[in-house]
């Protein structure tokens, strides 16, 4: 062994025997063999292949989602509240979650927050005790839906503000005037 400890190490893997670049024309048969070979490596391991393509399959279904979940978070509002037609309201509810892309990505960010605190507590009751932990997980993720659906109007109303009240007043402090 050497003193040098940045020296690459030794390996007794041979070379490949043709280190050609090119691409070889291969039979037909080997697409079967390939599977049957790829079999083997799932056999030898197959948490981590199940794991793995779950994970890439999350991944791919959040991002193919994405674009979709733009499309329709405004545009019921837009459809009802601005008289825009199905295809106008998803095409402005993508141009409004994509220009507030920073926002958006606070807001859920902070959701996401507020999610893992509920589930942070849940498990503190549920430790506790089972019968006083189902009802107040119940609660607490009725309170965070409600809190989301609410959250989808307010930021409709801060992106989208009406024609005839252009300039924002803010909201007032006292519960009484927010009725009114």
């Amino acid at each position: 062994m050497s003193d040098n400890l940045y020296q690459t190490p030794n390996s007794n893997i041979p070379p490949a025997p043709d280190s050609s670049s090119e691409p070889r024309k291969v039979a037909t048969a080997n697409g079967w063999r390939w599977l049957v070979d790829a079999k083997g490596y799932f056999l030898a391991s197959p948490g981590i292949w199940f794991g793995s393509m779950l994970v890439v399959g999350l991944i791919l279904m959040i991002v193919a989602l994405i674009p979709v979940i733009m499309a329709y978070w405004f545009a019921p509002a837009l459809v009802m509240l601005r008289k825009k037609s199905a295809i106008d309201a998803m095409r402005l509810s993508f141009k409004a979650c994509t220009i507030n892309i920073v926002p958006f990505l606070v807001y859920g960010l902070g959701g996401l927050a507020i999610m893992l605190v509920f589930m942070l507590l849940a498990s503190l009751f549920v430790s506790i005790s089972i019968v006083i932990a189902v009802p107040l997980i119940a609660i607490g993720y009725l309170a965070f839906i409600a809190i989301i659906v609410a959250s989808t109007y307010t930021s409709f109303n801060d992106i989208f503000p009406s024609v005839e009240n252009e300039e924002l007043e803010p909201m007032p402090q006292d519960p009484d005037q927010m009725i009114a």
